[in-house]
């Protein structure tokens, strides 16, 4: 709160008076300046503890002031005239009147004469009079019609704060009134609802709310330091033992984890579990790191660790490893998008050692380098859990893939293997492939790297394939293999294992694709083939590998990513027509470019699109993306041509999905 300079003023004032002491809550900072404002206005009192202790002749007077403070705030009223004062305060008012010093009169000037008009010294010291007007002169039931009646009016929010602190919210019904939240509700009170849990320091209200969060905060814009300590007064007096904190992208900064750790730390080893903990787009430093660590019992439960955009750099990762030291039952593992450089991620790698089931780890978007590869060896070599790496977008280059070698050789675990973005290249690649061997990794993505493969490696390459018997899935797209593509194609005829091969973007020639459904046609093992986006002259080979696949009825039907021209359209037709089995079809997919059809000119592929679909008897789902405007109208009207085994199509449009059940 000392971010406003009157606040600040304030708290500066109390902290020598208090001689070096504050109170807890902004209430009872509130509370005090205002005692001792009427201190100094009443000199011939010597204690002022209460406010009992006014003088008998100026109590009236008192409560008079705070029922003015109340009717104004109720009516949106900040400035009062000479008459309405003089009728609530009585005789005590005269031109002098200040209001026990808080008021100020102000003195306006008109042409027949002038004016004095009075306010409060600040809108926060009409709220809390307000408030103590509202707990200690109204009656119960009072209180309680009043609460119902404006719980939900935003510009007295304050008003229930000092009101929560004040009362203390000792009646259960009022509190239940005042506190109820949920989840869908706006977030600003969820806000309001931890605030005055805490100014209230009731821990029977703590329990109250829990049932409302259900063991999870909700996702905040923003949070202050006095929000975060709130929350943590909620969650350590809450009856609920597991929690899952998810504060992303919200303004943490170091101070704000310090009050975040306030309540939770002093907590005893039963009393909290936390379970998720994601601080991702917060800008993080050590210190405010090694304060959330002194929680050590609470996080010990956590299972899963995200810190994404979160500022963690090489003079950070020293305190991040101390709370992941503090979490032996970590499960994984997020730094995406942060600053580590070479070297930087040794210390943590060593500390998740210590663990006994993390089986993801994910440091996309860094940028490490050979020191970090071998960090990941080390570990790897040490770990049997670890089933997914992702090293996405590292910069990493063929240099560092060495650094893997020993530490994948020696891990039986890992399964999936990220290396996306990356400056990898051909001698790597083959690296990559001579390790893979001897580990049971099942998926391998390599998309966006740059890996043209040269003629005297293929006979390595076929060798190597033969030999993997774990892969599965291989994604290679984006990697600027153009021509290589047919090396690869060849090599694979000699592997049984690989089932998904992902050649996006690869600017395949005709070539490439006569020789991939070659592949299809000769191998007894199935495979899946990813070709988008590329465009098609001639579909014959495509054409031949369709109809000569007659293993019963068709799941899917896809054309994404692709402008096909008038000709193939013909070759396609009439694969429709040469094969049966397309009636049966159950799934379509239509993405992307094939939003080309619903141009109005082209009138020929709207044709071939409807000839299709009416030849499919046994459809249960449409998924069709990224199609334009133009194009709904006539999908529209096609669906509704369609038999009625429709259940449900999927329409997105603007990246905005749209669930259509239809019921035919």
């Amino acid at each position: 709160m000392c971010y406003i300079p009157l606040n600040c003023r304030i708290v500066c004032e109390l902290f020598v008076e208090q001689e070096g002491e504050l109170p807890s809550t902004v209430t009872e900072i509130y509370s005090q300046l205002i005692r001792s404002i009427l201190h100094r206005h009443f000199g011939d009192v010597q204690y002022f503890d209460s406010y009992a202790d006014i003088p008998e002749n100026a109590k009236a007077t008192f409560h008079a002031v705070c029922k003015l403070a109340y009717e104004g705030i109720i009516m949106h009223k900040l400035v009062f005239s000479q008459k309405e004062i003089s009728d609530i305060v009585g005789a005590e008012f005269s031109e002098t009147f200040d209001g026990f010093g808080l008021f100020q009169a102000v003195q306006s000037f008109k042409v027949h004469g002038s004016i004095k008009s009075f306010h409060f010294n600040h809108l926060t010291f009409q709220e809390y009079l307000a408030a103590y007007h509202i707990s200690e002169c109204m009656k119960i039931d009072q209180q309680l019609d009043l609460v119902t009646k404006h719980v939900k009016s935003e510009h007295l929010n304050n008003v229930w704060r000092f009101y929560a602190g004040i009362s203390k919210l000792n009646n259960l019904a009022i509190a239940q009134i005042l506190c109820a939240f949920e989840m869908q509700d706006p977030l600003d009170k969820a806000k309001l609802v931890c605030h005055c849990t805490y100014e209230a320091q009731n821990a029977m209200v703590c329990s109250l709310i829990a049932g409302s969060f259900d063991g999870t905060i909700p996702q905040f814009f923003s949070v202050s330091a006095y929000d975060c300590l709130s929350l943590s007064y909620v969650i350590a007096n809450s009856t609920d033992r597991e929690w899952s904190m998810e504060l992303r992208s919200c303004g943490i900064e170091s101070s704000h984890l310090r009050m975040l750790a306030k309540h939770i730390k002093v907590l005893n080893p039963e009393s909290l579990a936390l379970r998720h903990l994601d601080f991702s787009g917060n800008q993080l430093g050590s210190e405010g790191l090694n304060y959330f660590s002194e929680c050590a019992h609470a996080i010990s439960y956590i299972k899963s660790l995200s810190f994404r955009q979160a500022f963690i750099d090489a003079n950070s990762i020293g305190a991040l490893s101390k709370i992941v030291s503090l979490c032996p039952n970590i499960f994984s593992v997020n730094l995406d998008s942060n600053k580590l450089t070479n070297g930087s991620s040794k210390q943590l790698l060593q500390t998740l050692q210590t663990a006994d089931n993390t089986e993801s780890i994910s440091v996309f978007s860094n940028n490490l380098g050979f020191d970090d590869a071998c960090s990941v060896s080390d570990y790897l070599e040490k770990t049997d859990y670890l089933k997914d790496l992702k090293l996405s977008k590292n910069h990493l280059q063929s240099s560092s893939i060495p650094g893997f070698y020993q530490g994948l050789c020696g891990n039986k675990s890992l399964q999936s293997l990220y290396l996306e973005e990356n400056e990898i290249d051909e001698s790597g690649f083959m690296i990559l492939l001579a390790t893979l061997r001897d580990t049971n990794v099942i998926s391998l993505y390599l998309k966006k790297n740059n890996i043209l493969l040269k003629d005297k490696n293929v006979p390595r390459l076929r060798d190597d394939l033969s030999k993997i018997i774990a892969l599965r899935k291989l994604d290679m797209s984006s990697c600027k293999m153009g021509g290589s593509v047919c090396h690869f194609i060849n090599s694979v005829a000699h592997n049984n294992s690989l089932k998904v091969l992902n050649f996006q973007d690869n600017e395949l020639a005709t070539f490439d694709i006569n020789l991939i459904c070659e592949l299809l046609l000769s191998s007894s093992v199935k495979r899946m083939i990813d070709i988008r986006p590329n465009t098609f002259t001639d579909v014959s080979p495509l054409a031949k590998l369709i109809a000569t696949r007659n293993s019963g009825n068709w799941t899917y039907f896809t054309l994404s990513s692709h402008r096909l021209i008038d000709h193939t359209i013909l070759q396609l037709q009439a694969v429709v027509d040469s094969n049966p089995n397309l009636g049966s079809t159950k799934v379509v997919y239509l993405r992307q470019a094939i939003n080309t059809i619903f141009y109005p000119e082209n009138i020929l592929e709207q044709l071939f699109f409807n000839y299709c679909f009416l030849r499919i008897t046994k459809l249960k789902m449409l998924n069709l993306e990224k199609i334009k405007q133009s194009g709904l109208e006539f999908i529209t009207s096609t669906i509704q041509d369609l038999p009625n085994t429709l259940k449900s199509a999927y329409i997105k449009h603007n990246d905005l999905v749209v669930l259509v059940e239809y019921n035919l």
